[in-house]
C-alpha cells in the first residue's frame, strides 16, 4: 500500500508533465503518450471504483477538495467522464496528426 500511495501521485505528475510538455515545445509524442496514460489510469480507476461499489459492503473514502463530497455512485459517474474525455482528446489529437502529416506532406 504505502508503494502505490508514492507511486501513483509520482506518475499523475509525470503524466502532467507528458500533456504540458507540448505548450513548451513540439513534442506531440509526449503529448499522445500523457493523454494516452491518463486515459488508462482513470479507466482503471474507474473500474475500481465499480468494483468497489459492486462487490465492497463498507466503503472507504480518502478523497479531498470538492470530490470528497461525492458519494461512490457520483464518483464513478464523474470519473467515466473524464475518462470519456480523455478518449475524446485521444480522437482529437490523432485526428489532428493527421492534418498535419497532410499539410507537410503539400509543401
Amino acid at each position: 500500500t504505502s508503494i502505490a500511495a508514492v507511486s501513483i501521485p509520482a506518475i499523475e505528475v509525470l503524466i502532467a508533465i507528458a500533456l504540458f510538455t507540448r505548450f513548451f515545445s513540439n513534442l506531440s509524442r509526449a503529448r499522445k503518450i500523457g493523454l494516452y496514460a491518463c486515459t488508462i489510469l482513470m479507466a482503471l480507476f474507474t473500474l475500481y471504483v465499480g468494483y468497489m461499489l459492486k462487490f465492497s459492503g463498507g466503503l472507504p473514502c480518502s478523497c479531498v477538495g470538492i470530490i470528497q463530497n461525492m458519494n461512490w455512485h457520483q464518483h464513478f459517474y464523474f470519473n467515466s467522464g473524464f475518462t470519456c474525455l480523455g478518449i475524446l482528446g485521444i480522437w482529437l489529437n490523432n485526428k489532428q496528426g493527421k492534418v498535419e502529416n497532410e499539410v507537410l506532406a503539400l509543401n
